[in-house]
């Protein structure tokens, strides 16, 4: 679990990251930059969420 943590925090981390330098480097402007990063974020949360959910087969 600790493992799977720690991937998620990482993770989420490069999230804030790559979402911050997409704004500052966008070729859009600010509204459709932000209404592109949310769907972007909330499809990857999913995928995110489904990955912590699933049980750690290594410690069987």
């Amino acid at each position: 679990m600790k493992k799977n943590l720690k991937a998620a925090a990482i993770l989420g981390a490069g999230m804030i990251i790559g979402a911050a330098l997409g704004v500052l480097y966008a070729p859009h402007k600010g509204a459709k930059a932000r209404r592109r990063i949310a769907k972007w974020t909330q499809e990857n949360k999913d995928l995110l969420m489904a990955k912590l959910r699933q049980p750690d087969l290594k410690h069987h």
